[in-house]
């Protein structure tokens, strides 16, 4: 009796269909999760560089601002001077009206040049009233003052302090955005998201005040109008049989200088120094005040400081004579206008002044600012939870090489800061590479 073997095979194709559909799920579920793990990975790496562009934005905005604030400095450094220069004409116009010294003497002595110029300040005094050139740029100076309070002091410390808050609310920001259909705004608990190894508040520091001093004394010396104003005339013949190599002087001084509390001041000063001999002393210079002027500003803790006096004239008493008692002047062998500044100090300007901020500034040794993320998604309840890491740095990438072909450090002053996604473990195997070869 033969057996029908009809229907068995088909128990096998089953078994294997079964296997099969066993196998496409697998395969299914692998490829989704593989999926949500490649867009995750994308989109936190938008998420990181988009938070390195803010830091790196914010960085190059410390620079501005510190860039603005040397810029305030420098022009109200240009406002003192341009105050010390309106009085010293004004003081020099009283004395051209009184001659005395004589506009004549003065073109004898030293020639036209200089016997124009100082008939000049008449012309200057005339122009315009001191007083109310002093108010303008006294204004002027008190307005750009108010940058520091207003938006350099404030801002300088919402960046150190509130940028990690800004870059988190960046990151969550770009997150959201492409996932939108969890709206992870109101279902946050599908999220936790984390900042690690971030150096922020370790590569920024504060420096001081005085930090400015050397920076802006290098500064002001490119603008010519802030340089020492120093020059001496002398003129022609001998005056003196005992000093023969003398001459009668006439003496331009003025300076432009930021003090050691942070104030600027310039001081402006014209005298005439006649030569002449006694038996008593020899030679001396006898000086003969042309035009003065001082212009300071000072902080409310400001201390009076005791300067010399000089009379208002020396009818009473011989100008040697007085120095000898009352001062430490050198008139014989001396070249400043010892006279002219103490008229200058005692008709002295005064401007309420801030002086100098702290700034923020990086730390030495500098590294690149970095800082990784780290992200646990979870698309819908009961999902699979996935996991994704991502690095950013900033980096000082100056736009071309220095004229003197030297590195430029990194700083606060220069906008010259990128950003980039970073692996700082590869990185390292690169550079032990590069040191290998």
């Amino acid at each position: 009796m033969q057996t029908t073997q009809k229907g068995q095979i088909l128990v096998l194709a089953l078994l294997m269909l079964m296997v099969l559909c066993g196998l496409m799920l697998s395969f299914f579920y692998v490829g989704q999760i593989n999926y949500q793990a490649v867009r995750q990975r994308h989109a936190l790496d938008a998420a990181t560089y988009s938070a390195a562009v803010l830091q790196a934005q914010t960085l190059n905005y410390a620079a501005y601002m510190n860039r603005a604030y040397a810029g305030h400095q420098v022009a109200m450094a240009h406002l003192v001077t341009l105050a010390s220069w309106a009085h010293f004409a004004a003081t020099q116009a009283q004395r051209v009206q009184r001659a005395n010294p004589p506009a004549s003497l003065i073109t004898m002595m030293f020639g036209p040049k200089h016997g124009m110029a100082y008939q000049s300040a008449v012309l200057a005094a005339q122009a315009a009233a001191p007083g109310l050139i002093d108010a303008q740029l006294k204004k002027l100076f008190q307005q750009h003052q108010g940058y520091s309070p207003l938006i350099f002091e404030p801002h300088s410390q919402a960046i150190y302090q509130d940028l990690p808050q800004q870059r988190e609310q960046r990151l969550r920001s770009v997150l959201h955005d492409n996932y939108p259909e969890l709206n992870l705004a109101q279902n946050s608990h599908l999220m936790q998201l984390e900042v690690l190894d971030d150096n922020w508040q370790q590569l920024l520091e504060w420096r001081a005040a005085s930090s400015w001093q050397p920076w802006l004394h290098e500064l002001v010396g490119h603008y010519d109008f802030l340089k020492p104003r120093n020059q001496t005339a002398k003129n022609a013949w001998v005056v003196q049989a005992r000093c023969p190599h003398k001459r009668h002087e006439l003496r331009r001084r003025g300076q432009t200088q930021l003090n050691t509390s942070g104030h600027w001041q310039a001081e402006d000063t014209v005298s005439f120094h006649a030569l002449r001999a006694n038996r008593w002393i020899g030679c001396y210079f006898r000086e003969y005040a042309m035009g003065w002027a001082w212009v300071q500003s000072r902080g409310s803790e400001h201390k009076e400081t005791e300067f010399e006096t000089a009379p208002e004239d020396f009818s009473e008493q011989d100008f040697w004579r007085w120095v000898q008692e009352h001062t430490q002047w050198d008139i014989h062998e001396g070249s400043a206008n010892g006279v002219a500044q103490a008229w200058a100090r005692r008709d002295q300007i005064s401007w309420t002044g801030q002086g100098l901020r702290p700034y923020l500034s990086l730390t030495e040794p500098l590294d690149s600012f970095r800082f990784k993320t780290r992200l646990a998604l979870q698309e819908q309840a009961g999902a699979q939870v996935v996991h994704s890491q991502s690095e950013a740095k900033n980096s000082y990438v100056p736009p071309q090489a220095r004229l003197d072909q030297r590195v430029g450090k990194p700083n606060l002053f220069q906008p010259y800061w990128q950003a980039a996604l970073a692996n700082s473990q590869w990185e390292q195997r690169l550079r032990l590479l590069k040191g290998e070869f």
